[in-house]
């Protein structure tokens, strides 16, 4: 005889713990093109404790001895009636060459996006180009427990250990994206020219997070609905399309890297000799 009582409880219960969430946040990426991996397990690079990260995303190619790899770390939170705020600035969070360069890379895809960090076709990627107003923090509205610094920490650790984990496979050129995607409102905060405070509901955000979680001086997050979930595939199918398109020029973009870093390094030198004579 079926319990129909206990069928509704459990169904309550996977609601109310995000189950269904990443279900259907892992089909929208499989259905993009993405290979997924759902309630992925890496090791906390702070603790060594094992966690949990909710889908692993990923697409691949081999170029020659070389896999590059564009993988994002996703969390997914429900939270329906605690809508969620990002602190926004108009300011410049971070110059162009960096909003590319500063991310959760593999030794040698750090050398491919400091390659490619000049170019502004790169720059104007969508997940690499930075909102009118990017977002230096990320609370949850209403008090108790902080469910968006939990997923902002968990996707940037995921992160960061998806490409730490294969450090040492020289041949490997993985980029990882932390993501958030909320079931849930949103909300930006910014000062206007009188000093007040506005308020509007947004359906997406980047936060430029100043965390060297992933090794770099900024921990760059996106952050969107699941209202707006298709939208940002879109742009992040374009992103991982370009860079791998780049990567047929891979011997070419880690010469300029290295071209690019000789460069600087002989300025700062300069500018020292130049501080002290």
């Amino acid at each position: 005889m079926i319990d129909e009582a206990l069928e509704k409880r459990v169904a309550e219960w996977l609601r109310s713990g995000g189950y269904p969430l990443e279900m259907q946040v892992a089909a929208a990426f499989r259905k993009s093109g993405f290979r997924t991996i759902q309630s992925e397990f890496y090791d906390d690079p702070d603790s060594g404790k094992l966690r949990e990260i909710d889908i692993d995303a990923s697409v691949q190619r081999e170029i020659a001895d070389t896999l590059v790899r564009v993988s994002f770390s996703v969390e997914c939170k429900v939270s329906r009636d605690k809508p969620w705020v990002l602190f926004t600035t108009g300011d410049a969070l971070l110059a162009e060459p960096a909003t590319v360069a500063q991310r959760a890379a593999t030794p040698l895809g750090q050398r491919f996006l400091y390659g490619l960090a000049w170019q502004k076709r790169i720059q104007r990627l969508p997940l690499f180009a930075l909102p009118p107003r990017p977002s230096y923090g990320l609370t949850q509205a209403f008090g108790g427990e902080d469910r968006a610094y939990e997923a902002m920490m968990g996707a940037a650790k995921a992160a960061a250990a998806s490409v730490q984990k294969s450090a040492s496979w020289h041949g490997l050129c993985e980029i990882a994206f932390p993501l958030v995607v909320l079931d849930g409102r949103l909300f930006e905060a910014f000062l206007v020219g009188d000093g007040s405070t506005e308020t509007r509901e947004t359906a997406s955000g980047t936060l430029v997070w100043r965390q060297q979680i992933v090794g770099m001086p900024h921990t760059i997050i996106a952050i969107t609905t699941l209202a707006n979930l298709d939208a940002f595939l879109g742009q992040a199918v374009e992103t991982a399309d370009a860079l791998l398109k780049a990567a047929d020029d891979l011997p070419k973009v880690l010469r300029r890297a290295e071209q690019t870093s000789r460069r600087i390094a002989s300025r700062a030198r300069r500018r020292l000799r130049l501080a002290e004579g």
